[in-house]
């Protein structure tokens, strides 16, 4: 997959290449997880149902991120695929000690991670130097 994280029709999107073979195997079995850490050590796991859409709203705002506009150029390249996760959850969790903190909250979830804050089980997530991508 490629990097894409954003908001269109209050979904979070990603982006992948249709000629890779992760592609080949998310249209065989769409039940996939997602998992970022931070340099820190803290991590966010997504799982859903990627749901593949010719969405050119949401093509349109990937490829506002530099590196995916570096490796598709335009939204229109017929090899740029976009998809979000149908009835995702999402858990937090590090090496603290800590339970993880887990919720159907996505988009609550990837703001925390992002931010660095407080989770509600106590245990805090430090900032990782770059967003989720």
């Amino acid at each position: 997959m490629d990097h894409c994280t954003h908001e269109v029709r209050a979904e979070l999107w990603f982006c992948t290449n249709n000629t890779k073979d992760v592609y080949k195997d998310m249209q065989a079995n769409p039940e996939i997880e997602i998992s970022v850490s931070s340099p820190e050590y803290a991590w966010i796991r997504l799982h859903g149902k990627a749901v593949f859409e010719n969405n050119m709203a949401a093509k349109e705002m990937c490829i506002q991120n530099p590196i995916v506009k570096g490796q598709y150029g335009e939204a229109a390249n017929p090899i740029f695929e976009v998809f979000y996760l149908d009835n995702a959850h999402g858990v937090i969790a590090d090496f603290s000690g800590n339970p993880p903190y887990e919720s159907k909250e996505i988009r609550q979830n990837i703001a925390i991670f992002e931010a660095g804050g407080q989770l509600p089980t106590g245990g805090k997530v430090r900032k990782p130097k770059g967003m989720i991508r």
